[in-house]
């Protein structure tokens, strides 16, 4: 079949915004794994960094959603991904950012569901948590050390 002239122009045309936004929303992925490595890293390790984000806005702020006991979570729709913690580690924040907790809640995730698989218990909570707690203040330690020395 024959394409007429203006078809072509068409398609050419459709094929260019097709192209564009893909660009864009390629940039915005990138975009968005930068800003929520700096600002949540914990959760972006633990459920993603576009379901974080979303997690976040629909909570109102990165706060709010801290604040929030884990049945509220639960409703917002994130219950397969989040676990509840007790509440004295529940709003851990540091000023360094830290993917350590992320990284713990979502191997307690994995343990829990091979749990099923192979009848292993997983970890308590609480020895996860500790353990996180531990090598998320090496981490700081070690960021504060090397800050130093490039104050030096």
């Amino acid at each position: 079949m024959d394409i007429s002239a203006i078809d072509l122009i068409n398609i050419e045309s459709f094929s260019s915004h097709v192209v564009s936004l893909s660009e864009c929303r390629q940039s915005l992925h990138t975009y968005l794994r930068s800003k929520m490595s700096q600002v949540a890293p914990s959760l972006s390790a633990l459920i993603g960094e576009a379901v974080g984000a979303r997690l976040i806005a629909h909570a109102g702020s990165l706060i709010n959603l801290a604040k929030c006991p884990a049945s509220t979570v639960q409703i917002i729709g994130a219950e397969k991904a989040l676990k509840q913690m007790q509440y004295r580690l529940k709003n851990y924040f540091s000023e360094v950012p830290t993917s350590v907790f992320g990284e713990k809640l979502r191997e307690q995730v994995e343990e829990r569901l091979s749990f099923y698989e192979t009848g292993e218990i997983p970890r308590k909570n609480l020895d996860v948590m500790k353990e996180a707690m531990v090598q998320a203040e090496e981490a700081a330690a070690e960021i504060t050390r090397k800050l130093e020395k490039q104050e030096k």
